[in-house]
């Protein structure tokens, strides 16, 4: 406050101008107050004084020490000399510099404005100055620059300190001062700049500055605004005005000066009170002799100080020459292991700060200075082997605290042989050592060995590192890392989170799950957090009474403890990547089934492997979920009991685990995940209420179960090397998904659906020139998780099903199989299943199958007749849009491997196949003359087929002839092929002249099945009947079927506004957020709906973008069917300003397809048009 007053000029009045001048200038002060006053001064002589003699000792001693190191090394460091404060106005652009960018750097933000406003209303100035609690939150690349906004404005004083303490307003001891370079105005964009000695660190600081300035002309900023009063007066009135950006919170505390030009010279003071009357002179006197006694004490404390510390400095410095120690460390701060403890924020250069935890970003891009924290990955040469994890969960403070115990090995030297590397992410470590461990151990943590002297432990948030550096090098053997943590649970599905329902009482009840894959391990431990880095797990996990505790492992102790809740202990678990980790706390109740034909036992010897086939009648299937809804759990403990012994047959392999749970979750992110032993499903893939469900949702059921229970195998036994590889996971199990379930339902035509639900879903994806190859290298989390596709998921069952076909199925299953023993708990890549199957088909599958994966998209196969019994047939890579760009480069220029099967007429069952290779532009084969010719048999083959006009006709002849040739005209697959297609036309043409005609002609395809079929199921339908009535009956009602759309209109009597169905999407209460997104899609799907959702996804983006994160592409893809100029303009302007998140290849294919569906148009609508006028009216 004194400091405020100086600043300010008088305050109060306690005597009148005029009167001072008569009387003399004088300060009035009460005896209390002197009193107060006297305190202050000796409080500040003292701090001055230690402040003084710690500086100065911290001085000597770094002094000290770079004096020992000049000593060693050649040249000097010079340091910049510009240390005042100056006003300069850069007038040309000359590089990247923040300050020429209109927004504020975002890593910046203000926490509390402390304000002195004293404003001038008759000579229409005001002065004042304003100390501004700021937090870095993150480094950038311009962490030497504080920028402020300012307009017409003239900064009389500037500076900046550090915040030592941790506070959220405080800014009266605001700590050191920090040096600055200059400061400057960039008048362009309203900014004052601090530019800094040195680099800010991550933390809090504060920002003082005064100013002047006259009050605005115009009505805004601080103006002048005028009223008459009741006598006539013209009375003036101060009007600020001024806009807050939301992102910019920030606490205010003003404190206004306001003159009163009719205050009376009367008593100031109460009558009693006692004063101390000095004049000014005596009061300039009285300031210089305490400014010189402080100088002296600073002084004397500094030389002293100074001297020990100097001397103290010298003799450690000859204590480590004699040790060998003194390796061109820059630092001696200390941090002992225990005191490493807190997690701060710290600055971009890492500086040793003894008992803290920094976060660092290192500033120098030079390759010879790069840290192992700068790479995404981890060091590889260190290895975890066993984590003993105990997690203590409070589910209703939303909390929970852990430890783990890590034996890792260190297998061989590096450069950065002082640093272990670890993942955390919104985690407070609160405690860090490491041990060394002495002895063969696979396993035990509790004797750890000899405590390694730790230098510093600290953060690197960007790529999520927790860093340990040592004192001494590691050596090659194994340690044991300790760390204790606390975090709160994940606000989105994901990491360790909060999930809820409401039970038969209504009671709100709560329920803490996990979902890891791919990066997300490291929210709930400190872990080795890449697929590769397998280990075995020993878990520990705290619960209350009336809870159940769930991981991979079975239970196989429960503990009681004091505070009344117990402590589930788990088996050891085989070896496994951190992202198949699953933990839960509930109170759900299950069904339960044994399974399982037999079990193997996986012996290695070097390069050997035994394998041993012992009976399997311990496996216990178990299926959880809420408990009113445990009866709707027995159809997927069915399918999975069947899929499970049919996969063990299916793989030769038998199931490693004592134990598979599956649960349903009532807030998924997506449809099921395949934690080892644990699998997690959303409750729509994992429930199924018998004559309630629709039969499209039995379907489901089995498909989700039996995708994740194929990955039991084939991405858990073995798992890949690194993210790239991750369509191996999803694309194999999303083919074996299809061998399950027609194993139990043979009569479902899986393996025809698969052409429906894959095949040809993908085709339009992939013919994007946006598109990308199946394996793609990638790094960032974000980027990671983009990969989760329908290139990953579909294009990789497809090659993999086109791949089975042209090696032949026993073949396929005999290299599945010695894959699968030859990497059992371990990790392999792609060419690694490619060479294990080639050797069981004895064929060059690497070379097939690379230019299936390591390139995108696919090719079309033109085949022509060449004389009268030959053909040829020729690739070209397919492109949705002729006219796209493809810049994505290729290693095979665009040309595959193709198998080309195909049939002739007459010979419908007996297929040919001729490969097509990469070097040659055509092959030649027999096609005998007179029969028409169809290529890719059954559609087994990766590629579209395209043939002469003659060609065509003779294949539609046949069709209209003998449609029997190649399917039933009652057939579910061939109808809904069509319908997809025709789809695409209705979409097209929604709001065109020739939408009328189109639906006049569907209409007329699909009436008489429509009438056939009925709308109630029969009890003699087949499963594939019941889809078959749902495609047909969709059919009739989007052309407008008179009796369709009264039929639905009977059966649908509650209509619901699409809008507020919209406005649901966003009220967890009201629908899931996990469902959000398919809420959103399914109004797009709609020709009315599709510019309702657009709107309201513009309009609501942020909520969506915070909630949805892991479902953005299909967002992205689901609200963007659009085919006009004005459409593709307004979906740009809106990608161009809101943030894209894991949607950005999906916004590219949004644009591309758009174009394709406009140059579409533009071709073919009058055709099209011309050609349904015709057929309507025929």
């Amino acid at each position: 406050m004194a400091e405020k007053m100086l600043m300010g000029g008088n305050v109060s009045g306690i005597n009148s101008e005029e009167q001072s001048e008569k009387k003399g200038q004088v300060f009035v002060i009460t005896r209390n107050k002197a009193i107060v006053l006297a305190i202050i001064v000796v409080a500040i002589i003292i701090f001055v004084g230690v402040m003084s003699g710690v500086l100065s000792a911290k001085k000597a001693r770094k002094d000290a020490l770079d004096e020992a190191k000049r000593d060693r090394r050649q040249g000097s460091e010079t340091a910049s000399s510009a240390t005042s404060a100056t006003v300069v106005t850069p007038t040309e652009k000359t590089g990247p510099e923040p300050w020429y960018k209109i927004r504020l750097p975002e890593n910046i933000r203000p926490l509390h404005y402390n304000f002195y406003l004293d404003p001038y209303l008759e000579q229409n100035t005001f002065q004042g100055n304003v100390t501004i609690l700021v937090e870095v939150t993150a480094a950038s690349e311009f962490m030497s620059y504080i920028l402020i906004h300012i307009n017409d404005m003239n900064v009389t004083r500037a500076k900046v300190y550090k915040q030592s303490a941790d506070t959220k307003s405080d800014t009266a001891s605001p700590g050191d001062e920090v040096a600055l370079k200059r400061t400057f105005e960039y008048p362009k964009n309203d900014f004052f700049i601090f530019e800094l000695e040195k680099d800010l660190k991550v933390g809090k600081y504060v920002v003082r500055m005064e100013y002047k300035s006259t009050f605005s002309s115009q009505l805004n900023g601080l103006y002048i605004s005028t009223y008459t009063n009741e006598k006539g007066e013209n009375r003036k009135t101060v009007e600020p005005r001024c806009f807050q950006a939301k992102e910019m919170g920030e606490h205010f505390l003003m404190e206004e000066e306001r003159r009163d030009d009719d205050v009376s010279d009367g008593e100031v003071f109460p009558k009693k009170a006692q004063v101390f009357v000095i004049s000014r002179t005596k009061a300039i006197a009285l300031a210089v002799i305490v400014v010189a006694i402080i100088i002296f004490f600073a002084v004397i404390s500094g030389v002293f100080s100074a001297r020990k510390a100097r001397k103290d400095a010298l003799k450690e410095i000859q204590r480590d020459k004699r040790q060998g120690d003194l390796s061109g460390s820059t630092s001696r701060s200390v941090i002992n292991a225990t005191d490493a403890t807190t997690s701060v924020i710290s600055s971009p250069k890492p500086t040793s700060t003894a008992g803290s935890t920094l976060a660092i970003t290192p500033t120098d891009h030079d390759p010879k200075d790069l840290k192992p924290w700068s790479q995404i990955r981890l060091p590889q040469n260190i290895r975890p082997i066993h984590y003993d994890l105990y997690l203590d969960p409070d589910l209703e403070m939303n909390t929970f605290q852990g430890n783990v115990s890590i034996l890792i090995e260190v297998t061989a030297k590096s450069e950065f042989m002082s640093y272990i590397l670890i993942h955390i992410k919104d985690m407070n470590v609160t405690r860090a050592q490491v041990h060394k461990v002495y002895g063969d151990v696979k396993s035990d943590t509790t004797s750890p060995g000899v405590e390694v002297a730790l230098k510093r432990t600290f953060e690197y948030p960007e790529n999520d590192f927790f860093i340990f550096e040592l004192k001494n090098d590691l050596e090659i053997g194994k340690y044991v890392m300790y760390m204790e943590y606390k975090s709160t649970f994940s606000k989105h599905l994901n990491g360790l989170y909060i999930s809820t329902y409401t039970n038969e009482k209504g009671q709100k009840r709560r329920l803490a799950t996990t979902k890891f894959e791919p990066t997300d391990a490291r929210k709930a431990l400190p872990c080795f957090d890449e697929p590769a880095m397998k280990a075995t797990f020993s878990t520990v996990i705290v619960h209350d009474t009336e809870y159940t505790a769930l991981s991979n492992m079975p239970v196989y102790k429960q503990q009681s403890l004091p505070n009344g809740r117990i402590a589930s202990h788990f088996k050891k678990s085989v070896p496994m990547s951190t992202y198949l980790l699953a933990f839960i706390v509930c109170d759900f109740k299950y069904t339960n089934a044994t399974t399982g034909v037999y079990n193997n036992i996986t012996i290695k010897v070097g390069t050997f492997i035994f394998t041993f086939n012992v009976q399997s009648i311990f496996l216990k299937l178990r299926v959880w979920t809420t408990p009113a809804q445990v009866s709707q759990t027995e159809y997927a403990l069915g399918v999975g009991k069947d899929v499970i012994t049919y996969y063990e047959g299916y793989y030769n392999l038998g199931y490693p685990l004592p134990k598979q749970d599956m649960i349903a979750i009532p807030d998924f992110s997506s449809g099921a995940m395949e934690n080892w032993g644990l699998i997690t499903y959303r409750e729509t893939a994992l429930l199924f209420n018998k004559g309630v469900s629709a039969e499209a949702n039995k379907q489901r059921v089995a498909v989700v179960v039996s995708h994740e229970l194929a990955h039991q195998w084939f991405g858990n036994i073995v798992s890949p090397k690194w993210w790239n590889d991750l369509w191996l996971n999803e694309g194999f199990a999303s083919f074996v998904e299809y061998l399950g379930v027609n194993h139990t339902h043979p009569d479902w035509e899986m393996m025809e659906q698969f052409l429906l639900s894959d095949l040809q879903l993908v085709f339009p994806l992939d013919s994007l020139a946006s598109s990308h190859p199946i394996s793609v290298d990638v790094d960032h989390p974000k980027k990671i998780k983009q990969l989760f596709d329908r290139i990953s998921y579909s294009k990789g069952s497809s090659i993999i099903r086109m791949l089975e076909g042209f090696v032949g199925r026993e073949k396929f299953k005999e290299g599945l199989s010695y894959y699968l023993r030859k990497y059992a708990f371990a990790n392999a890549e792609t060419k690694d299943l490619w060479n294990a199957l080639g050797e069981k088909a004895e064929m060059d599958v690497k070379t097939i199958m690379d230019t299936w994966t390591l390139q995108m998209g696919f090719p079309v196969v033109t085949i022509k007749r060449a004389g009268s019994d030959k053909a040829t047939a020729t690739q070209k890579h397919f492109l949705l849009d002729p006219n796209a760009v493809v810049k994505e480069p290729s290693p095979f220029k665009y040309k595959w491997y193709v198998p080309l099967t195909y049939i002739f007429q007459g010979s419908a069952q007996d297929p040919k196949t001729t490969w097509m290779n990469v070097s040659s532009d055509k092959v030649e084969f027999a096609w005998p003359p007179g029969k028409w010719i169809k290529g890719n048999f059954r559609q087994v083959g990766y590629y579209r087929v395209h043939y002469e006009d003659d060609n065509w006709q003779a294949l539609i002849a046949q069709l209209d002839s003998d449609p029997m040739v190649f399917t039933a005209a009652d057939r579910y697959v061939p109808w809904k092929t069509a319908l997809n297609s025709l789809g695409f036309l209705g979409g097209i043409l929604g709001d065109r002249r020739g939408n009328g005609y189109f639906q006049k002609f569907v209409r007329s395809k699909v009436k008489g099945l429509a009438d056939k079929l009925g709308w109630k199921n029969q009890k003699n339908d087949s499963h594939i009947n019941k889809y078959l009535r749902s495609s047909i009956l969709r059919a009739a009602c989007r052309s407008g079927d008179a009796d369709a759309l009264s039929n639905a209109t009977q059966m649908f009597k509650e209509w619901k506004s699409g809008q507020r169905y919209l406005a649901y999407s966003l009220d967890s209460s009201k629908i899931r957020s996990q469902d959000a997104v398919s809420v959103i899609t399914y109004v797009a799907s709609n020709p009315v709906g599709k510019y309702l959702a657009w709107n309201f996804v513009q309009n609501n983006w942020k909520t969506l973008f915070s909630t949805s994160t892991f479902r953005l592409t299909s967002l992205t893809s689901g609200v963007t069917r659009f085919s006009t100029e004005a459409e593709l303009e307004q979906m740009k302007a809106f990608f161009n300003r809101s943030e894209a998140g894991t949607s950005e290849n999906a916004r590219k294919q949004a644009i591309e397809k758009t174009q394709a569906n406009i140059e579409w148009l533009k071709k073919y609508e009058d055709i099209v048009t011309n050609w349904f006028k015709i057929a309507v009216v025929a």
